[in-house]
């Protein structure tokens, strides 16, 4: 019995959680995994994943940025509770349903002081039929109603301080002309053409802070998209194919060329992946087999230079390191483990 006390310290100093790291940007994206933190990298995401949850970490330089916390909530466990950080500080508590519909959203300032509290209400079809704010101190602020007309296209929005300005032109075909949510310190307004948006802005106590352009071919799916952001002086263009698959991205800043992304796809299969940053260059190329939706071959190359390999099997994947196009260290990771991974 006296060995019990010391068994239990030992095992309290060990951590149920797998842990993995990821080369990563300003978004958290799993861009590529690392064996090892050197310090050198600009970002990095550290991911820690057990049966009841998971965390992600965002450093830059280092030091954490972001951090998503996920736990399983609700009375049978089956809803995904996930809580955001930045700089530590708490910003968002955001709740899913095992579909991933959100339930619900607080959102907190820079203090960590509830902001808002968003409760979504849907109907059994899953359509949403009411959101309902609450302010810092729990009481009701602002309760919304959805309703739709027979061909289930969104009608009217009644409560609060919401305008909606209908298409007089032709009224049969009941389009919006525009949608403003005036919600406070913050207000959103939506610019309608034919039944699609046109325009998105976001103001901030009655300033404009960032604009999105939204343009459709003729097959009627986006063919790009253009967003401002003014308080960062920065411009995103996103380009897309003709079934909306995203093929090029540029993010300006302050006029200069800061990021570009383009995607080469063969149907709905993703071919080619290449990011430039600064003077790096990250491409990611993928070979198929015949008939199958997933790449049997992934390839990673920096700046032209061929880093990795992963060659996906049934129930592995197995990455093969190179240095001077040459293989010099190769790892088998489980299927399961690797699923556990994603997001």
């Amino acid at each position: 019995m006296g060995r019990l006390p010391f068994v239990l310290f030992l095992l309290a100093g060990v951590s149920l959680y797998s842990d993995s790291f990821y080369l990563s940007d300003g978004l958290g994206s799993r861009l590529e995994p690392l064996e090892k933190v050197t310090g050198e990298e600009e970002w990095y995401l550290k991911t820690e994943e057990d049966p009841g949850g998971s965390v992600k970490t965002l450093f830059q330089n280092g030091k954490e940025i972001k951090r998503w916390e996920e736990q399983r909530s609700g009375d049978a466990g089956n809803n995904l509770l996930e809580t955001y950080y930045y700089k530590n500080v708490l910003r968002e508590i955001n709740e899913y349903d095992p579909n991933g519909t959100v339930l619900s959203e607080q959102m907190y300032d820079s203090g960590a002081n509830l902001l808002e509290h968003r409760i979504f209400r849907y109907s059994g079809d899953g359509i949403l039929m009411g959101m309902l704010i609450l302010n810092k101190d729990g009481l009701e602020e602002t309760l919304f109603d959805f309703l739709y007309n027979d061909r289930g296209s969104l009608r009217e929005l009644k409560g609060g301080r919401t305008r909606i300005l209908w298409r007089s032109s032709n009224y049969m075909e009941a389009f919006i002309d525009q949608v403003q949510l005036d919600e406070g310190v913050e207000g959103y307004r939506y610019n309608y053409e034919k039944g699609r948006v046109s325009l998105r802005s976001v103001y901030t106590e009655g300033a404009e802070i960032e604009k999105t352009l939204y343009v459709y071919g003729e097959n009627g799916a986006i063919s790009n998209e253009t967003t401002w952001n003014y308080p960062d002086s920065s411009l995103k263009i996103s380009y897309f194919d003709e079934w909306g698959q995203a093929v090029m991205e540029n993010l300006f800043i302050q006029g200069i060329l800061r990021q570009s992304i383009t995607r080469e796809f063969q149907g709905e299969k993703l071919l080619r992946y290449q990011e430039r940053s600064g003077k790096n260059r990250f491409q990611w190329l993928y070979e198929y087999e015949d008939d199958t939706a997933d790449p049997s071959v992934s390839s990673y190359y920096r700046n032209g230079v061929l880093i990795k390999k992963v060659i996906h099997e049934d129930e592995y994947d197995k990455e093969i390191f190179y240095r001077n196009n040459q293989a010099v260290y190769e790892k088998r990771i489980n299927r399961e483990q690797e699923e556990g991974d994603k997001s």
